[in-house]
């Protein structure tokens, strides 16, 4: 009898402890993304791999909260907190599996984040995650581009999956993965490939900003790659700097990203242009915290012992440019100067563009739901509802309004011929119908619009008819 399969079985396991799970009871996490409350309900299988159940959305807390008290009824599924801690965090590898997703012979430094920046900016543009038909939603781009340049590179990668300590890293094989063939380059790399697809469905805004740290805010620090996260207790949005110019004239920082729900898709390019200010230590401008790997674990660096660590952007005495608007500060950071109407042009050009997208969703939304079901707790409804989308246009009108009461003088006045040009624009048509700027703030600041996709386009623009 063959006794090697069995001795290196067992030197492997004294080597690489794993941690054994029960596959029962199923546990329950709730979350707050793009606008919509989820239940995410998995199960972990014996080599300690969360699998996905079932994860749907629901536009209230409330709803959301039922579902749970119907599955622990149903089934004895166990809500947890879906925020992952760094008292529980521990590498998923099992010692039975052997291989890794890819070999790490690199390590992360800041030489190689200047390199990161560089092959964002070369490589990664709008089309980029469809032209690999890579799936993605809200906090997906910026782990997607993470795990494919580590991959590309030859350095480590890790994320916690929502909900766990378990830290995913390039050496954390599943058995089902273990024969998928693998390729030279990452976009034929089977094993690889499906490696990347469990992360992104088992990582989101709140659990990225657990494996993210926030830095200083200006040129060294700022660049392609690094990200925003706008954190809510109700809500979240990821937002990844693909363009960051020095020059006078252009808005010095541009993103992308992606929206639900999870598809291939083009990303939204956007000037960055966030109003409100971070709470301290919820979201902000971050970067990825270094994944490092022993001979027998990994750990994520402390958010502390990065370099260009900084809670200055959530300070009271942050802004120090006659602004209270973040973007707006940082763009003043950036650049020697910045004309305040160039800020001005990219909130409204950033406006119109959501007004056109929402405008589509919402009568696509309304055909396929007059023959579908599209309620609450449905795919459908995460699909076509618009609540994170309909949060930012209000955003929008109040980054407008601040930048009117902020300027003075010259930079006053042309704001205010600049809007007056703007309100004069009809920026929606729908139903024979036109509506001009001005008709559609008063809509949001009133808040008669609906996000349901059940309703008529009228009813989610709140222009019923008397």
């Amino acid at each position: 009898m063959n006794m090697k399969p069995r001795l290196s079985h067992l030197v492997l396991s004294l080597l690489f402890p794993v941690i054994t799970f029960a596959a029962d009871p199923t546990v329950a996490l709730k979350y707050a993304e793009n606008g919509n409350w989820y239940v995410h309900v998995y199960r972990v299988d014996s080599e300690g791999f969360p699998d996905t159940i079932e994860k749907i959305a629901f536009p209230t807390e409330k709803e959301a909260d039922a579902r749970l008290r119907d599955l622990n009824a149903s089934s004895g599924t166990i809500e947890k907190s879906s925020l992952p801690s760094n008292d529980e965090m521990h590498e998923l590898r099992n010692p039975m599996v052997s291989g890794e997703i890819w070999t790490a012979t690199n390590e992360w430094s800041t030489d190689w984040e200047s390199k990161f920046a560089d092959w964002t900016r070369a490589n990664f543009d709008k089309k980029f995650f469809k032209r690999y038909k890579i799936k993605t939603d809200c906090a997906d781009a910026t782990v997607a581009l993470r795990w494919i340049f580590s991959r590309v590179m030859g350095l480590p990668a890790g994320n916690r999956l929502d909900g766990s300590g378990a830290l995913l890293t390039n050496r954390s094989v599943r058995s089902v993965w273990q024969n998928l063939p693998t390729a030279i380059e990452w976009q034929n790399d089977k094993r690889f490939l499906a490696a990347l697809d469990y992360v992104l469905v088992n990582t989101y805004t709140h659990s990225v900003h657990a494996d993210a740290y926030p830095i200083e805010i200006n040129e060294n620090w700022i660049t392609e790659g690094s990200f925003h996260l706008e954190m809510r207790a109700e809500d979240g949005h990821t937002r990844v700097f693909t363009d960051v110019s020095h020059n006078r004239g252009s808005w010095p920082l541009e993103d992308m990203y992606s929206n639900v729900p999870r598809k291939v898709r083009k990303l939204v390019v956007e000037p960055f242009t966030v109003f409100e200010q971070p709470p301290m230590l919820f979201g902000g401008i971050v970067r990825h915290r270094w994944t490092r790997l022993t001979a027998t674990s990994a750990y994520l660096v402390p958010a502390a012992q990065m370099p260009g660590y900084s809670l200055e952007q959530y300070q009271p005495d942050f802004f120090k440019h006659g602004t209270h608007d973040f973007s707006a500060e940082v763009a003043a950071r950036l650049q020697d100067s910045t004309d305040p109407i160039v800020g001005m042009h990219a909130v409204l050009s950033n406006l119109e563009s959501a007004i056109s997208e929402r405008k589509k969703l919402v009568e696509d939304g309304f055909t396929l739901c007059s023959t579908q079901d599209c309620s609450p707790g449905t795919k459908n409804y995460e699909d076509w509802s618009t609540p994170s989308r309909d949060a930012r246009l209000g955003q929008s009108f109040d980054q407008i309004t601040g930048y009117i009461t902020s300027l003075h003088g010259d930079d006053l006045d042309r704001a205010n011929k600049l809007l007056k040009r703007e309100k004069r624009k009809k920026l929606l048509r729908f139903d024979g119908k036109k509506y001009r700027y001005d008709q559609i703030e008063a809509v949001w600041k009133t808040h008669q619009y609906s996000s349901d996709p059940r309703v008529s386009p009228a009813t989610r623009w709140g222009f019923v008819p008397n």
